[in-house]
């Protein structure tokens, strides 16, 4: 399989659409650890779902780079087991309605940046 093929589809769509209904979240195009810079010109505003997914890819893309195997299990949580993008996708939404109950700094700006600040 193609893996750079399909996350150079999923980085092309998600910069050709108007930003997604719901919860997103920023993501390096080119990541950090591989040179990207905090730029908007490398900044891509995925679904949660298509976030993870772009991560599982990056393993794929470079299997000899440890940091892309700690994204994805940072983005797992601590799970034993591998869980699928739409488990880390719903669960990222459920969160949302406490975290703003608890006034954890979640505001409109957070979720239009598509990061959290906890």
């Amino acid at each position: 399989m193609d893996y750079k093929k399909h996350y150079d589809k999923l980085i092309e769509k998600a910069r050709s659409r108007t930003k997604p209904e719901g919860y997103t979240e920023r993501h390096h195009i080119i990541p950090k650890c591989l040179g990207g810079i905090d730029d908007q010109t490398n900044i891509a505003v995925l679904t949660a779902r298509e976030h993870f997914v772009a991560h599982l890819l990056l393993v794929k893309i470079y299997p000899e780079n440890p940091s892309m195997g700690y994204s994805v299990s940072i983005m797992s949580g601590k799970h034993k087991r591998k869980i699928p993008s739409w488990w880390y996708e719903k669960a990222k939404e459920a969160c949302l309605p406490s975290w703003k109950e608890r006034g954890h700094k979640l505001g409109e700006e957070a979720l239009e940046k598509g990061y959290l600040k906890l």
